[in-house]
């Protein structure tokens, strides 16, 4: 199945059947989810709630290294490979960093979409993250005695 995302791209999806699951990479890494997942029909499904999953993996903490052995060798979606190939071209971040680490710095970023003209943020406030463009571009001012001058314009990566 397609849908459109928020640029107005087509992009595929797929259908669960009985047995699938999913949810564990954002509960396990705790990080926002990065799908929609809805009832096409009458649906039964089994929940494991975070309490019970984080004292089941204190119990059994073999079943949280396989959990995210299995996450590192097979989730492999667009976003995820976007963010950890940008990571190891940021010096500081890649710089003697194991893969495993920059798997687990890519479960923390979050995405922010932006219409045409708005300000991702404004000159004077407080630094409170760091961003990778995944899409478009923006363009970088600096602000000197009341003057606004352009910058450069940043693009994808």
């Amino acid at each position: 199945m397609f849908v459109t995302n928020e640029y107005q791209a087509e992009k595929y999806t797929s259908t669960l059947k009985t047995a699938s699951y999913f949810g564990e990479v954002a509960l396990l890494k705790n990080c926002l989810r990065t799908a929609s997942v809805f009832s096409k029909n009458y649906s039964t499904s089994a929940e494991l709630k975070k309490d019970s999953f984080f004292s089941l993996i204190g119990r059994y903490p073999f079943i949280q290294k396989s959990m995210e052995d299995n996450i590192y060798d097979s989730y492999n979606d667009k976003w995820k490979k976007f963010i950890k190939r940008s990571i190891k071209n940021i010096d500081y971040f890649s710089y003697k960093i194991s893969d495993k680490i920059i798997e687990e710095i890519s479960y923390m970023f979050d995405t922010v979409s932006l219409k045409e003209e708005d300000f991702l943020f404004r000159a004077g406030i407080v630094c409170n993250e760091i961003y990778i463009i995944s899409n478009g571009e923006l363009d970088i001012y600096v602000h000197n005695n009341s003057k606004e001058t352009y910058v450069e314009t940043l693009y994808t990566g």
